[in-house]
């Protein structure tokens, strides 16, 4: 969509990057804690590389000492930083953090219904030193900064896993069944890297100098999230780049683009029909991702009959839910598991994490949240038309579809979360110039900005004479 120059250059924010000691002394804390949070030194050694259900049942009732400490760790740091001022021009009062303030407040209140109290409580301990360190690093950090961040924390990550499997003799890239894991799930590890490929990407773009460095990054992300070969990491992440590069384009390109696309999955369609077998053959090989086997397309790999299992424990509280991760307890780990016949740790999907949790109040609030969330940073992306905008945009994307997928961000203490939600936080409450003005421009119909803006008009008439 094209956009005025007057309009670029009124709601182009001005963004102080954070000094080079600021930015390494976060890169390195928040990637010790990230590796504590998520570390499994044996996970490239598990069948299908996922824990037993006994092992998971353990790993809720009893957690691990040196994560409280990481937990700990980046709330108090987080709640510091919060506190200290900072050049970025941010303002926390706008309506989608007040939507997701409300949620988070609702999450909070469900200790009074839950069943698992001392669940929903350490969890919402955790979720509240995670959302510390969310806030308190998007006050001090610019979206470039965020985006070098991402690439720092995920580098030093990717190389330690990467160490493991090597030390473990599991790095085996030539077997058709690998998957890189390293410390974590392979679908984990195609979400960090899947990440790091659309913030080298923006990088890129945003990038006077330095191009080949970040070049190198989403080379290196790249080929490691292919390694991965997860299949949601990948089509998350071609979606994310390809929705922001859509969103800024020039009508013609959009154009093109909106005439081409369907014309392009008719014709696919039809060559399967007229080709028959072989063609459907290729294709299910490459949906497969080189995962043969065990890639079952019509289950998404068991993920139907779980959904289906738990929409009928959703029916059982469907207004108000188990509470904040209460329905996660070690004997329901177990029992889901073993009705499944693999290891279910959580719902695989953080929308139905969230309706297990709060129930379709919760839902509802949260939905409500993303929505606006979702209109504020598409507005800041074209009227900036700025590469690291985008990044936040394309991050956002990202998160949602594989929020249908997995329930890595479901909970704000693992990398990908922790990173998006500093670069969602920080767009959302940062001031355009024309905001710092005093002025608000006709475009805008954020409900929140223009009772603000008419109130503080209101109240200088009536102070002066």
């Amino acid at each position: 969509m094209q956009q005025s120059d007057s309009l670029e250059l009124v709601a182009q924010p001005d963004e102080s990057r954070a000094s080079f000691v600021l930015l390494s002394f976060l890169i390195v804390v928040f990637a010790t804690a990230f590796f504590v949070n998520e570390v499994d030194w044996d996970a490239s050694t598990y069948d299908n590389y996922a824990a037993s259900p006994d092992d998971a049942e353990d790993q809720v009732a009893l957690g691990k000492s040196s994560r409280k400490i990481s937990y700990f760790a980046i709330g108090i740091l987080g709640a510091l930083l919060f506190v200290l001022p900072s050049r970025q021009q941010i303002s926390f009062f706008n309506l989608p953090v007040a939507l997701l303030c409300l949620y988070f407040l609702f999450c909070l209140a469900s200790f009074i219904w839950t069943d698992a109290a001392w669940l929903t409580t350490k969890r919402m301990v955790i979720a509240i030193f995670g959302v510390l360190a969310i806030v308190g690093t998007a006050k001090h950090l610019s979206t470039r900064d965020i985006i070098d961040a991402s690439l720092g924390i995920g580098t030093i990550l990717l190389a330690i896993s990467l160490c493991v499997e090597l030390s473990l003799g599991t790095f085996a890239p030539q077997s058709n069944e690998y998957r890189f894991a390293g410390v974590v799930h392979p679908n984990t590890q195609g979400g960090a890297c899947g990440l790091m490929v659309i913030a080298a990407f923006f990088g890129m773009k945003a990038s006077h100098r330095g191009k080949l460095i970040y070049l190198g990054f989403l080379l290196l992300a790249g080929l490691f999230m292919i390694m991965t070969k997860s299949r949601t990491s990948v089509a998350a992440c071609l979606c994310g780049v390809s929705a922001a590069w859509y969103l800024v384009a020039p009508r013609d390109k959009q154009t093109l683009v909106g005439l081409g696309l369907p014309v392009a999955v008719c014709s696919g369609l039809a060559a399967l029909l007229l080709f028959g077998a072989e063609l459907t053959s290729s294709a299910t090989a490459a949906a497969q991702f080189g995962r043969g086997a065990e890639a079952d397309l019509l289950t998404l790999n068991g993920r139907i009959p779980l959904w289906t299992s738990l929409l009928e424990h959703v029916a059982e509280r469907p207004m108000l839910g188990f509470g904040y991760q209460g329905f996660w307890t070690p004997d329901r780990i177990y029992e889901v598991s073993l009705e499944q016949e693999w290891t279910v740790p959580s719902a695989h999907s953080v929308f139905l994490d969230v309706l297990l949790s709060t129930g379709l109040v919760g839902a509802t609030i949260f939905g409500l949240g993303t929505i606006v969330a979702f209109r504020r940073i598409t507005q800041h992306c074209l009227q900036t038309a700025d590469p690291t905008d985008g990044f936040v945009f394309a991050a956002f994307v990202y998160a949602m579809i594989g929020g249908i997928f997995e329930s890595g961000f479901s909970q704000p203490n693992g990398f990908e979360p922790f990173i998006t939600g500093v670069a969602l936080i920080h767009v959302m409450s940062r001031r355009t110039r024309t905001e710092l003005a005093g002025v608000v421009p006709t475009h805008e119909t954020d409900p929140l900005s223009n009772w603000a803006a008419v109130a503080a008009g209101g109240l200088a008439q009536c102070e002066s004479p």
